[in-house]
């Protein structure tokens, strides 16, 4: 489903790469088979970013980071995981994965 909700911002702007963290980011097969789904690199956190984004995100209403993306430069990063699917396979599955989804929602 993340590949969905990424072709639907795809739609309105741009998108080079997703950031990602938490503990499923230690499933190195996972991270490779979102990145093959979404034919976009994804940059691994080092460190869960969800308490360190709540904060940058008050910084920018107090003032201390001048944007959203001035904050999110500054997280820290680990390693990039990048797409190795080729354009036709990555088209392949995903039409398989959409003929599943309209299979299960008749059951």
């Amino acid at each position: 489903r993340v590949s969905d909700i990424v072709e639907a911002f795809c739609e309105v702007t741009p998108i080079r790469a997703l950031r990602v963290d938490g503990g499923l980011t230690n499933d190195d097969t996972l991270l490779q088979i979102q990145a093959d789904a979404l034919g976009l690199p994804l940059t691994v956190g080092a460190t869960d970013a969800s308490v360190i984004g709540a904060a940058m995100l008050a910084g920018v209403g107090a003032g201390a980071f001048a944007c959203i993306e001035d904050a999110a430069e500054r997280l820290p990063r680990g390693r990039t995981v990048t797409p190795g699917a080729d354009p036709r396979t990555r088209a392949e599955r995903r039409e398989r994965w959409l003929s599943f989804l309209e299979v299960a929602a008749r059951l």
